[in-house]
């Protein structure tokens, strides 16, 4: 009589045991990435970089939920797509929610709507863009150890798996205004000029340049072209009109060809500013 209690004891814990060791892959079993995940540098404002992402199903479901998590100040910009898959020309895929740019969803499924089935492969990319937010964080990287990392989550049917992008880069033009003679000298109603220039010492171009000018007192603005802004971009002075007039603050935008040939100032050139102004009374 012990012998069969023991015996029963001995075979539910076995049976218990393989299940349980049955069921352990199964839990684990929603698939994989491949390889690393790592991006270009992103320039800040200009064009995109895309994320490639090589993932193998190993749970058989619906659909594959894909969440992103963007590092701060990188923005999902479109450019989804399915690169290749096992076997071929089987899966759509389609953007589920992008309302937040820094955290889109998309949604891969069967073209014919079968189940996802276990081994199948899907490699799918899609393009980021760096705001005003990641030059920030790029810019004082050094000080605050700001890396900028994005998160990929799949999941299957409740059963997730994630993986980060190695540490990338962006690239912004940096910007070295030479200050404008001092002017101390001057009289009362003498005609000021002076000249400075704008070098871009970045990596990447600039497409558009705002300059503002603060000259103190609103008042003076008051009178017609009491101060005004020119530009050489290497084929002479053009003046810079409609600038935007806010209290004392006059700003101008040089864009185009009046950064330089290519309509950009390029890394390691520069721009001469011509300012004139009429030295209130």
């Amino acid at each position: 009589m012990k012998q069969k209690i023991t015996f029963k004891k001995n075979f539910m814990f076995l049976f218990t045991l393989a299940l349980l060791l049955w069921q352990v892959p199964e839990a684990n079993a929603q698939g994989d990435f491949h390889g690393v995940l790592q991006s270009d540098p992103i320039s800040v404002c200009d064009g995109n970089k895309p994320l490639e992402v090589d993932f193998t199903i190993g749970k058989v479901g619906s659909f594959m939920k894909v969440s992103v998590k963007l590092a701060d100040g990188i923005e999902y910009d479109g450019g989804l797509a399915i690169g290749s898959s096992v076997p071929p020309g089987i899966f759509t895929i389609s953007e589920e929610d992008v309302s937040d740019p820094a955290n889109p969803v998309f949604k891969i499924a069967h073209s014919d709507g079968s189940p996802l089935k276990l081994a199948e492969n899907v490699v799918f990319s899609f393009a980021r863009k760096a705001g005003c937010k990641a030059y920030i964080n790029g810019k004082d990287s050094n000080i605050s150890n700001f890396e900028f990392i994005d998160e990929v989550t799949v999941e299957i049917d409740g059963t997730s798996k994630s993986k980060s992008t190695l540490p990338y880069g962006v690239v912004y033009p940096n910007l070295v205004l030479t200050p404008p003679a001092a002017t101390n000298d001057a009289s009362l109603g003498d005609d000021i000029e002076r000249t400075y220039t704008v070098l871009n010492g970045g990596l990447t171009s600039a497409k558009k340049i705002f300059v503002t000018v603060d000259y103190g007192d609103a008042s003076f603005l008051q009178a017609p072209n009491a101060a005004t802004l020119e530009v050489d971009a290497g084929n002479g002075f053009v003046a810079l009109t409609n600038p935007t007039i806010d209290g004392s603050k006059v700003t101008y935008t040089v864009e185009g060809t009046n950064l330089g040939a290519a309509n950009e100032l390029e890394n390691g050139k520069f721009i001469t500013l011509k300012e004139i102004q009429f030295k209130k009374m």
